[in-house]
């Protein structure tokens, strides 16, 4: 998971220094490292970026026996590489725009609130909710993590569409093109 969120950033740094001549800008939030931040916020809120490795140890044996279930260790490595304000990307026609990870302190957090998300569509299962996507210009579908199968996979709750299934969250975020 490290190679492919360094291997993004540097593309998405790419991007930004050819098309804008700059570092990647995203909206700034409230509870972001400051280590992540290289500018204040400008007049429209957004500020130049950078990924950070994160330090911190998660105490995953009491995570695990908060949701009642271990994680895979995609799924770990996901949360606890990076620290980053935009993951988003294109797969063929298929756009993601993951949730950002952007303070190890609340971590532990995020992932019992993408839990309790993911319980929304599918309850009593290991699912969760980790970003939204569009799919053929239709923006209904969300990004989703099967911890028992170590997939990803996008659904539409109003179509009960699924699409992108069976790849590894590794698998996904190496294979997609930044998008700004």
């Amino acid at each position: 998971m490290t190679n492919e969120l360094q291997k993004y950033y540097n593309e998405l740094c790419s991007i930004f220094n050819m098309d804008f001549r700059s570092l990647p800008l995203a909206s700034f939030r409230d509870g972001v490292d400051p280590r992540l931040v290289l500018t204040p916020p400008d007049d429209e809120g957004l500020v130049a970026w950078k990924i950070v490795k994160q330090s911190h140890n998660h105490d995953w044996p009491s995570l695990e026996h908060q949701l009642g279930f271990p994680l895979t260790s995609d799924l770990k490595d996901y949360y606890s590489s990076y620290l980053f304000l935009q993951l988003s990307g294109r797969i063929d026609k298929i756009l993601l725009y993951f949730e950002p990870i952007y303070n190890e302190k609340s971590i532990t957090d995020l992932i019992r609130r993408q839990f309790f998300d993911g319980q929304y569509a599918f309850p009593q299962t290991q699912i969760f909710l980790i970003g939204a996507a569009i799919v053929d210009g239709n923006d209904s579908y969300s990004i989703y993590f099967d911890n028992t199968k170590n997939k990803l996979f996008l659904f539409d709750p109003d179509s009960k569409q699924y699409a992108l299934s069976d790849f590894s969250l590794q698998y996904i975020i190496g294979a997609m093109e930044p998008i700004i």
